[in-house]
Formats: structure tokens, C-alpha cells, sequence
């Protein structure tokens, strides 16, 4: 599975969208379907490399940013439904 903007450039560009997550809803679960990016990505969160308890809002990531990386991926295949 390829995660889309869930890697470390993305995390770290966006530190104003971040917000303090409860210990109590954390997670340091394996999350062995991440690719590479992504699993760096969660390990900086979940070993608070950056600051203690964030988390990303993907609602606060901008449009902008998302349109641009959906552009590099190209035209994905229409499912057929069959």
C-alpha cells in the first residue's frame, strides 16, 4: 500500500497543522503495511522526535498541497465494479 503525504517532509512542513494528541488515544502499534516514508513518519510520532504527542490533521493539510501530489501520481484505473 503507497501512503499518500505520509512522509517526514510533509509531517515536518506542516507543523502548524498539528495537533497535541491524549496519551490515552496513542498508539505504538506495528503498523507493518506502511511503506518506508510512512514508517518513518510514524516513528516520528510515536517516538515524539519532534515534540511530544502530535498528530497530523490530514483535515488541515491544504488543498493545494494535496492537488499537487495527486498530479505527480497520474490517472489512476476506473474500477469496473466487476
Amino acid at each position: 500500500m503507497k501512503s499518500l503525504l505520509m512522509e517526514p517532509s510533509t509531517l515536518e512542513a506542516l507543523f502548524d497543522a498539528w495537533v497535541e494528541e491524549s496519551s490515552s488515544k496513542r498508539t505504538t502499534a506495528r503498523l507493518p503495511h506502511l511503506d518506508s516514508e510512512g514508517q518513518m513518519c510514524y516513528r516520528l510520532l510515536y517516538e515524539d522526535r519532534l515534540r511530544n504527542n502530535i498528530r497530523l490533521e490530514q483535515e488541515r493539510i491544504p488543498f493545494g498541497r494535496l492537488n499537487t501530489r495527486l498530479q505527480t501520481i497520474g490517472p489512476l484505473p476506473l474500477n469496473s465494479g466487476k
